[in-house]
C-alpha cells in the first residue's frame, strides 16, 4: 500500500465521525473569538460523496456542519494532505462551487497537512482587485493544520480529549521510535473500545509502511512507554495480525492426551485450533479491523466469521 493511501486510511479512521476531535480542530482554527460566534453542539458530519457541475462523483475527506449563534449553516471542508500539491486551489475551489449550490451559508476550506516537512504552499489566492473588465477579481484561501508543525507537547494542550488521535496519525508522518512511544503512552486516556480500535488502525498502518517496523518491534516500543503489563495492547493484536494461535494448539493437545487415544489427540487439537481461530478472529473484528484482513490472518471464510458474530452477540 502507498504512503499516501496508508496516510488517508489513518485519517479517515480517526476523524470518521469524531465529534471531539472535530471540534477541537475547529476551536484550535478559528481562535477564540470566531469560535465563540458557533454553538459546537449543533457539530454533524456530512456526506462526503457528491456530484459536480459536470456529473462526475466526487469525494471530499470530511465535511463538517456546524451552526453559528446566528442561525447560520456553516461547511467546514477538511481535505487530508499527505504530501505538497500545487493543485489544492483548484481543487478546494472545486468543491467549493458543488457545495454552495447545497444551500450551505458559508464553505470554510481546511487543509490537514501530514506531510514529512513543512507546507509552503501559499495559502491565499488573491489577484489584482480588478481586472480589465473592472470586475472584482477572486479572492480565495483556507486555513492549514500542518503537523510538521506541531510537537507532542502542542497536541496534548490544544487538544485534550482527542491528541491520542493526533499522535497516532503523527507517529505514521514522522515514523520514529520516540513518537510512536508517545502515541502508545497518549492512548491510554482513552475509553476502552476506542483505545483498542486506534491502537489496531495505527498498528495496521505503521506494518505496512516502509519505515522497517514490525509486530515484535512495536510491542517492545509499547513496553518501553506502557509499565503496566495489563495495559499493554499489542501482543494481543500481534495475536490476532500473525496468526498466533499457540493457546488454541495447547489446549487441543490437551484435551487430547486426556482422552488418551490418537484419535482423541486428534480431534482434541483440531477442536482446539478452531477455537482459537475463532477467538483470534472475533477479538480483530471488536478492534476494528477490516474483515478482509482477517479472512487472510485466520484463513476463515466471511460467512463462517458472520456465524461467529451472531453467535457472540
Amino acid at each position: 500500500m502507498s504512503k499516501r493511501a496508508l496516510h488517508n486510511a489513518l485519517f479517515i479512521a480517526a476523524f470518521t465521525r469524531n465529534v471531539k476531535l472535530a471540534t477541537e480542530l475547529l476551536k484550535f482554527l478559528l481562535g477564540q473569538e470566531r469560535a465563540a460566534q458557533f454553538n459546537f453542539r449543533t457539530l454533524k458530519f456530512e456526506t462526503t460523496v457528491f456530484t459536480d457541475a459536470e456529473g462526475n462523483e466526487r469525494r471530499a475527506d470530511a465535511i463538517v456542519s456546524v451552526m453559528t449563534k446566528g442561525g447560520k449553516r456553516v461547511l467546514f471542508l477538511i481535505e487530508h494532505k499527505s504530501t505538497k500539491s500545487k493543485h489544492i486551489f483548484q481543487q478546494l475551489l472545486s468543491y467549493q462551487t458543488v457545495l454552495y449550490a447545497e444551500a450551505a451559508d458559508e464553505v470554510v476550506p481546511i487543509v490537514v497537512s501530514t506531510a514529512k516537512s513543512k507546507w509552503h504552499l501559499p495559502r491565499a489566492f488573491r489577484a489584482a482587485h480588478r481586472n480589465v473588465c473592472g470586475e472584482v477579481s477572486l479572492n480565495f484561501g483556507y486555513l492549514l493544520f500542518d503537523f510538521a508543525r506541531q510537537t507532542a507537547e502542542t497536541l496534548q494542550t490544544v487538544f485534550p480529549s482527542s491528541h491520542p488521535y493526533l499522535l497516532g496519525m503523527r507517529s505514521l508522518q514522522q515514523l520514529n521510535r520516540e513518537v510512536i512511544g508517545e502515541f502508545f503512552a497518549s492512548s491510554l486516556a482513552l475509553p476502552a473500545e476506542d483505545r483498542v480500535r486506534l491502537t489496531g488502525q495505527v498498528t495496521n498502518c505503521l506494518v505496512e509502511s516502509d519505515g522497517g517496523f514490525d509486530m515484535g518491534l512495536l510491542e517492545e516500543i509499547e513496553a518501553g512507554c506502557i509499565n503496566k503489563v495489563e495495559d499493554r495492547l499489542m501482543r494481543t493484536i500481534k495475536i490476532g495480525q500473525e496468526g498466533w494461535l499457540e493457546q488454541g494448539f495447547k489446549k487441543g493437545l490437551a484435551e487430547g492426551k486426556a482422552e488418551g487415544k490418537a484419535e482423541g489427540k486428534a480431534e482434541g487439537k483440531a477442536e482446539g485450533k478452531a477455537e482459537g481461530l475463532a477467538k483470534v478472529a472475533l477479538r480483530m473484528l471488536e478492534e476494528g479491523m477490516d474483515i478482509e484482513v482477517v479472512c487472510r490472518t485466520t484463513g476463515l471464510k466471511r460467512g463462517d466469521l458472520t456465524k461467529l458474530k451472531r453467535k457472540r452477540a
